[in-house]
């Protein structure tokens, strides 16, 4: 008898290193007047870095990722987002 099936998404099922990263380029350009200090690739490979591949808590990896670009604009707001 059957009692359970299990799916493993991420990176099996579903690419969610393109999706992540579509994710950041379309966040860039909707905030590109408040992230001009870095360039889009520095804004991904960043948030790429910090995220611990889904694994980090993403209003860390955002609070982290403004620090070390140095942004301006409230890491909260790009959570929420």
């Amino acid at each position: 008898m059957l009692k359970a099936v299990l799916f493993d998404l991420d990176q099996t099922l579903l690419d969610r290193s393109s999706t992540f990263q579509l994710f950041a380029k379309d966040q860039y350009q909707r905030f590109a007047s408040q992230l001009q200090v870095c360039d889009e690739l520095a804004y991904w490979e960043t948030m790429h870095q910090f995220d611990d591949n889904g694994y980090k808590d993403k209003q860390t990896m955002f609070s982290e990722v403004c620090e070390h670009l140095g942004l301006s604009i409230d890491s909260d707001v790009l959570f929420e987002d």
